[in-house]
């Protein structure tokens, strides 16, 4: 320790010979702190007194010569008012850190617990909190604002001596502040130390400084002020610059428009939709209108063209699929479901992450693309409970599909195929067994291509009809439902329109015998009976089908949809050709059609093979023979498959107590057979019973985590194809990923908050201030 520093952490030698024993220190200091929690008290009776003291870093801003660097200070915004220093350490070692405190931290002069923030010095001494509060020599305590402590460095200092104390001689171990220096260490005298230091010569010139330059600050007509003003308006300009950019790409994101346009110049009229939309906004936006007029004066500029939770969860499930897009490249979406639990309430989200291009269509080729992508997302595939993929045999595959060789590697990760799907192969395979339907289906397919072939014949159909026919796809059986509906609920008005098209001269005579055949079609009782009965069918097929691709929905809810499904048909095979008789009838009679009209030469088939009818009713036993199967067989194979989720004993105990505490907070008035998983989930959340049952709490997050469709992906390919399109085909994988996200999760976007970004970036780019 240098002389200077000695001096200034002991008394004058000349009273030295008066040093108090150790018992009159103790009895003082008790006198002190017994006067101060009196005053403390009667202070209480008329206001709350709290002292907070400020802990945080400062960086060394001193020049190569030791003056410091006036000017930093200014441009850094510093707010020295509450020591705001918010500028960070350019030292390797001492990464990610900062220097000298700056965050306010709550504490109570006479609270000796303040000791623990304080780590001890090699003499085993601490600093305590109790030193930031002083007491005059009438008994009044005040809080010692000016007062700092380094964490890093173990060691006090002193605000205004750190910025403004004489440069010459040596520096006070107060202001000897900086990377790599140690400040004030004298914790076994600190108490005198603080007190010698306050009454120094070179504090008050010091602290007389900093007011100085805090008076200017404020002073607008100063130099200082000057400065300070004119950065404050810049940054608010640049806030409000940039809050309209933002605002209108999320304007052009949301409703899937292109940004690209044939010049990157704000002049050229050919420029693009979101340069053009800026220019829209500058007429009424003065800040943007600014800025505009720099752009037209070639000005520098950052304006140019086009610019989701799984956190500490460990059950997820992924959801991929793959097709291609406008320029024929395949694109994988990648889909993450959760249960996601806040604010006591609990609720299914499967939320888009971005898509993925790949080259390889094998099932090790997508694997592998997925498991890159899911690592790069920090996602750990132990943590996957699920797997949701389409019934493609490279994703489906039960040897050499993505499920597989993911269940190779987490065998946790349980695959369901895609109901919606699978309900849509049930229905293609079933109509292929039977040809007359099939042949119903194909002359519905056929009425809708003659129309469609021409416009003058749309012409004639859209006359006649109040809603268009529609066009059948292989792959998406809701289409047939709204074809065959289109096509029943207009039945005599399209057959107006044939008969119009079939005897008009406008029309060739090729046209006029393709449409006298397909009259010849549609006039017979066994298309008129063939479409009621489909019109039937498809329509409850549908309603499953629609409930089936909702993203909230989980397994038990789907199988009571597809068990509903099921039944309906049963009845429908027992008694729906009878009423689909009664319906085809009114028609035919109001029409003039013959009943017996389309029967002639009928092929009768061998009819159904009958151990196709049986497979239904074994899987109807097994289903009930699993329902009264007992509690703890149940329990045991759960923790069988599960090993690192649930623990046997405890499980079967919550599970026995579950049925009668959910019947205790049960307000939702349904009976306990009528609940559903996430409505347990819920009523656990609520009462804050999810810690008392954590098996249970982990067994319905994963039951609710398997997917029951690839819906969600399917949406976000049609998304796909609007952002990506054939004008846009050279769009990068980027700005694909990114508008796609802003397209598909709108709400999020709206939730964002972009101020801390505009900001950052407002202070960044008035990082020089013009004086004059």
């Amino acid at each position: 320790m240098t002389r200077k520093h000695k001096l200034d952490n002991q008394k004058p030698i000349s009273d030295v010979s008066k040093e108090p024993s150790g018992a009159q220190k103790r009895k003082k200091q008790k006198e002190i702190e017994d006067k101060d929690k009196k005053l403390r008290k009667q202070a209480e009776r008329f206001l709350k007194v709290t002292y907070t003291a400020s802990f945080g870093y400062l960086s060394d801003d001193v020049r190569s010569d030791g003056s410091r660097n006036q000017e930093a200070i200014v441009s850094a915004q510093i707010d020295l008012e509450t020591s705001s220093l918010p500028v960070k350490i350019p030292n390797e070692n001492i990464e990610n850190k900062e220097f000298l405190a700056t965050s306010e931290v709550e504490m109570d002069a006479d609270d000796d617990a303040a000791i623990s923030l304080f780590d001890p010095n090699i003499n085993g001494h601490k600093f305590s909190g109790r030193y930031f509060t002083g007491s005059k020599k009438n008994g009044e305590s005040y809080f010692r604002d000016l007062l700092r402590f380094s964490k890093i460095s173990n060691s006090a200092f002193c605000l205004p001596c750190c910025f403004f104390s004489s440069k010459s001689g040596n520096r006070s171990p107060w202001s000897n502040w900086g990377v790599g220096n140690i400040g004030f260490q004298d914790f076994k005298h600190a108490k005198r130390g603080v007190e010698d230091h306050e009454d120094s010569l070179s504090h008050f010139d010091a602290t007389r400084t900093w007011k100085c330059f805090l008076k200017n600050v404020k002073d607008p007509t100063s130099l200082t002020g000057t400065c300070v003003k004119t950065y404050d308006e810049n940054i608010n300009h640049w806030r409000l610059v940039l809050r309209g950019i933002v605002d209108a790409v999320l304007f052009l994101a949301k409703n899937n428009l292109a940004f690209q346009g044939g010049s990157q110049k704000i002049t050229d009229p050919n420029c693009g939709t979101f340069l053009n939309l800026i220019k829209l906004l500058s007429k009424y936006y003065a800040p943007l209108a600014a800025h505009v007029d720099h752009l037209q004066k070639n000005s520098p500029s950052y304006l140019r063209r086009g610019a989701c939770e799984v956190d500490n969860n460990r059950s997820w499930c992924p959801l991929d699929m793959c097709t291609p897009d406008s320029s024929r490249q395949d694109q994988i979406s990648q889909v993450i479901r959760t249960v996601e639990c806040k604010e006591m309430i609990c609720r299914v989200v499967e939320s888009f992450i971005d898509f993925i291009t790949t080259t390889n269509k094998t099932g090790l080729g997508l694997s592998k693309v997925i498991q890159e992508k899911l690592e790069m997302d920090g996602l750990d595939l132990m943590d996957c409970r699920g797997q949701g993929y389409d019934n493609g045999a490279n994703m489906a595959g039960i040897y050499s599909g993505v499920q597989a060789r993911i269940l190779e590697i987490n065998d946790k990760a349980k695959f369901l195929p895609c109901a919606a799907h699978s309900l849509n192969l049930v229905g293609v395979n079933a109509a292929e067994k039977v040809p007359p339907a099939k042949l119903i289906l194909g002359d519905v397919q056929n009425i809708y291509l003659f129309f469609s072939g021409s416009t003058s014949r749309w012409d004639v159909l859209q006359s006649k009809v109040k809603l268009t026919l529609k066009y059948q796809s292989n792959t998406r059986w809701s289409s047939k439902t709204a074809a065959v509906s289109a096509l029943y609920d207009q039945y005599p008005e399209i057959v107006d329109a044939l008969t119009e098209i079939s005897t008009s001269e406008s029309f060739t005579s090729d046209v006029n015998a393709n449409a006298l055949s397909r009259l010849r079609d549609m006039l017979n009782y066994k298309f008129l009976l063939g479409i009621t009965i489909w019109n039937q069918i498809l329509f409850q097929i549908n309603i499953c089908n629609l409930n089936l691709q909702d993203k909230t929905i989980d397994v038990s809810i789907a199988k009571k949809k597809l068990n509903v499904l099921k039944t309906w048909l049963e009845n429908f095979k027992e008694t729906g050709f009878q009423s689909s008789e009664v319906l085809s009838q009114q028609i035919a009679e109001n029409m003039g059609i013959e009943m017996s009209s389309g029967f002639e030469n009928i092929r009768r088939g061998r009819g159904i093979n009958p151990r196709y009818m049986d497979r239904s009713d074994a899987l109807g036993r097994n289903l009930k023979e699993m329902e009264i199967q007992e509690k703890q067989k149940c329990m045991q194979d759960l923790c069988h498959e599960y090993p690192s989720d649930f623990s046997g004993p405890t499980f079967l105990n919550e599970v026995q107590s579950l049925e009668t505490t959910i019947s205790a907070f049960n307000e939702t008035g349904r009976d306990l057979a009528q609940l559903g998983p996430m409505d347990v989930l819920n009523i656990l959340y609520a009462n804050g019973l999810a810690s008392a049952y954590p098996n249970c709490e982990t067994a319905l997050r994963i039951f609710l985590t398997l997917p029951v469709s690839v819906a969600s992906n399917e949406r976000s390919f049609s998304k796909m194809k609007i952002v990506k399109n054939y004008l846009r085909s050279t769009m990068g994988q980027e700005r694909l990923n990114a508008l796609a996200l802003i397209s598909i999760g709108r709400e999020v976007a709206d939730d964002i908050d972009f101020d801390e970004v505009i900001n950052d970036f407002a202070s960044q780019k008035c990082r020089k201030i013009k004086i004059v």
